[in-house]
C-alpha cells in the first residue's frame, strides 16, 4: 500500500534545511489515520516511516501480511463466486477533512496472482463515506475488492458426477417388470444408502454453513427420487400382485419419462 499527501507546513521546514528530502518517523507528522477495518490479523513488514521531498508531499509506502474478513455466501456452491474486501477509513477525520482519491495508476491485483481452486475475475475500487457503528459516525474510506469465480471442474467430475451415476443407477428399475421384486428392492435400496454415506462423506469436504448449498439441494433432492423409486417398485409390484397388471407397466412406463425430467429439474434448481 502507497499513501500520499500534501503537508505544505513540511516543505517549509525542508527548504530552511536545505535538503531534498528526509525520512521521518510517521507519528512525528500529521497523517491521515488510514485504518483497514476488516483486519483479523495484520503484521506490517516496514517501519512506519514516510519520505517527504522539499514540496511538502508526503508518501508511506508499506506491505502488510493479513487475514481479512469478508462476508462470504456459499449457496451456489460448488459454482459460487465470491467478493473478498479491504476497507481502509480514516479514523479521526471527517469527509470534509479528508477524502481519499484512488491512484488509478498504481490500484490493481497483480497479473499473476492465483488461489488454488480461484481464479481471480476482477478487482474493482470505491471510495466514498460509510457509516461505521464501532466508531459511531461517518467516516471516509477507500475499497479494494476483488472478485474471485470458484474453479468447479474438478468439483463436478469428484463429487456431482459419481452421485449423477449413483441416482441413474436407480434409473434402471423402471425397466423391470413389476413381478420382480427382489432386484428392484435390492437396486433402490443399495443406491439409496449410497448416496446417504456420500452425503456424509462430502459434509467433511464442502463449507460449513447453517444454510443449505446447491450441492445440499441436489443431495437431499437425490435422496427423495430414489425413495420415490423405491416406494413406486412397492406399489407396482402390489399392483402386478392383483388384477391391475397393467397399471403397474403403465406406471413403470411412464416414469421412465418422467424421473429423467425430474433429475434435470432437479439439477437446473439446485444450481441455477
Amino acid at each position: 500500500m502507497q499513501l500520499q499527501w500534501q503537508d505544505p507546513r513540511l516543505a517549509e521546514q525542508l527548504q530552511e534545511r536545505s535538503i531534498p528530502y528526509c525520512q521521518i518517523a510517521m507519528d512525528d507528522i500529521w497523517q491521515p489515520q488510514a485504518y483497514v477495518t476488516n483486519q483479523l490479523r495484520l503484521v506490517r513488514e516496514f517501519d512506519r516511516t514516510v519520505l517527504v521531498n522539499s514540496k511538502g508531499t508526503v508518501t508511506y509506502r508499506q506491505i502488510f501480511d493479513a487475514e481479512l474478513n469478508s462476508p462470504l455466501d456459499f449457496t451456489k456452491f460448488p459454482f459460487d463466486t465470491q467478493h473478498l474486501f479491504l476497507k481502509i477509513v480514516s479514523l479521526v477525520y471527517q469527509p470534509e477533512e479528508v477524502e481519499f482519491v484512488e491512484n488509478q495508476q498504481q490500484n490493481g491485483v497483480y497479473d499473476k496472482l492465483h488461489f488454488v481452486g480461484w481464479s481471480v475475475v476482477a478487482a474493482t475500487t470505491r471510495r466514498g463515506v460509510a457509516e461505521i457503528k464501532l466508531f459511531q459516525g461517518s467516516l471516509p474510506f477507500f475499497e479494494l475488492e476483488i472478485e474471485v469465480k470458484r474453479q468447479s471442474i474438478f468439483l463436478i467430475w469428484n463429487s456431482l458426477f459419481p452421485l449423477l451415476i449413483i441416482v441413474l443407477a436407480a434409473y434402471i428399475v423402471f425397466w423391470l417388470e413389476p413381478i420382480q421384486i427382489i432386484p428392484q428392492v435390492a437396486l433402490t435400496s443399495v443406491t439409496l444408502l449410497s448416496v446417504i454415506t456420500y452425503q456424509l462423506d462430502l459434509s467433511s469436504r464442502r463449507p460449513q454453513v447453517p444454510y443449505l448449498t446447491g450441492e445440499d439441494i441436489f443431495l437431499l433432492g437425490s435422496i427423495v427420487l430414489i425413495a420415490l423409486a423405491l416406494v413406486e417398485t412397492i406399489v407396482t409390484y402390489k399392483l402386478a400382485q392383483g388384477e391391475h397388471n397393467s397399471l403397474g407397466v403403465r406406471i413403470d412406463r411412464g416414469l421412465r419419462w418422467l424421473f429423467p425430467i425430474l433429475l434435470l429439474g432437479l439439477i437446473l434448481f439446485s444450481f441455477l
